[in-house]
């Protein structure tokens, strides 16, 4: 079943997304992206979960830190305009 999640934080390596719902750390997962004002095409990431954090709050929000796997020379060069179209907005 196809999931969304707010990207929270990115970079060239990985990423920290906001409400995925139940992923295990080591679950390998594919991030599907469409930044249209960003990127030429949708982003499309192979990812492994490395770090999760269940919310206790009781508001359905959870957090998962996932590691970026084997992005192909596409993905990176997409992945590389996002990061840049962020930056010159003024966000970290």
């Amino acid at each position: 079943a196809m999931q969304s999640a707010r990207i929270r934080d990115i970079s060239r390596s990985g990423a920290l997304l906001e409400g995925p719902g139940a992923l295990e750390k080591g679950q390998q997962i594919l991030l599907h992206g469409s930044a249209a004002s960003f990127t030429p095409a949708p982003l499309a990431l192979e990812a492994t979960v490395v770090r999760g954090k269940r919310n206790s709050e009781g508001n359905g929000v959870d957090w998962v830190g996932v590691r970026f796997d084997g992005v192909s020379s596409e993905a990176q060069a997409s992945l590389d305009r996002l990061l840049e179209a962020i930056r010159s907005q003024g966000l970290e």
